[in-house]
């Protein structure tokens, strides 16, 4: 024969008049509520701030570098207002350098990695010159061949006039 499932009312039932009432674990001792945690905060700069750096007038602020600066307050932060903004500078800041570091990989990747080589360019001459073949002396500017254009021998630097000095003083010796 099939049981009948049970079913329990919504109202007390009466209670006879010497029996005790039956012991609820949960109901029968108020939990107290739980201290709200003290948030720390940086009066300077709006940082929160971790509980070992606020330590009355040894504080010190990790993010600002600044000392006596840090309070406490139990369930908010002392100042939101300023927390707000703190965290605003900082989102800003993160941006601002993921935005460098992307741009640094675009310019990577799209300009070229193979250092482009320098131009060349031939030397050039500029000053008196002459020839020791034809002896002819010869004013350059910006000329790239030391040659002579009469005899195609080799240009030496100087004029005729250092030259004939210089043998001059050697034959007077």
């Amino acid at each position: 024969m099939p049981r009948k499932p049970e079913t329990r009312s919504r109202h007390p039932r009466p209670r006879a008049a010497g029996s005790a009432p039956r012991s609820n674990s949960r109901r029968s001792v108020p939990q107290p509520r739980p201290e709200p945690p003290t948030f720390w905060q940086c009066l300077t700069c709006g940082a929160a701030v971790e509980p070992e750096f606020a330590s009355a007038d040894d504080s010190w602020c990790p993010s600002c570098h600044a000392t006596g600066t840090v309070v406490g307050m139990a369930g908010q932060y002392p100042s939101p207002s300023l927390y707000g903004a703190w965290v605003a500078r900082r989102d800003r800041e993160h941006e601002r350098k993921q935005t460098g570091a992307q741009l640094a990989e675009l310019l990577r990747l799209h300009c070229s990695t193979s250092k482009e080589e320098p131009m060349k360019c031939t030397k050039t001459h500029t000053g008196t010159f002459h020839c020791p073949t034809c002896f002819t002396e010869v004013e350059l500017v910006a000329e790239p061949s030391l040659k002579c254009d009469t005899c195609k021998g080799p240009l030496a630097a100087g004029s005729l006039d250092e030259i004939w000095v210089d043998e001059a003083d050697e034959e007077a010796e």
